[in-house]
């Protein structure tokens, strides 16, 4: 398998998850991979690469959106607050 380790499915599924619990960024890594090209992963019965599939992709475009909504939401907030300051 001459697949990146970047692309593979296993390191996507464990950067999201860890990037849903955890680390954040790891979850855009996984997003911006889908994006810009294919996660693939082996089918076990053909032994050949399968990529993931379209809903993916919408899925990751969906957090990316959720995600950047949410911390312009937490900026505005901490700016309206005083807590943060804007030269």
């Amino acid at each position: 398998m001459d697949v990146p380790w970047y692309r593979r499915s296993w390191v996507n599924t464990l950067f999201a998850f860890v990037g849903l619990t955890i680390f954040p960024p790891l979850v855009w890594w996984t997003c911006f991979n889908l994006i810009t090209g294919d996660v693939y992963y082996n089918d076990q019965r053909d032994g050949i690469l399968i990529t993931w599939s379209r809903p993916n992709k919408l899925v990751a475009v969906l957090l990316l959106l959720f995600h950047a909504a949410m911390i312009s939401n937490i900026a505005t907030y901490l700016i309206d607050h005083g807590r943060i300051w804007i030269l």
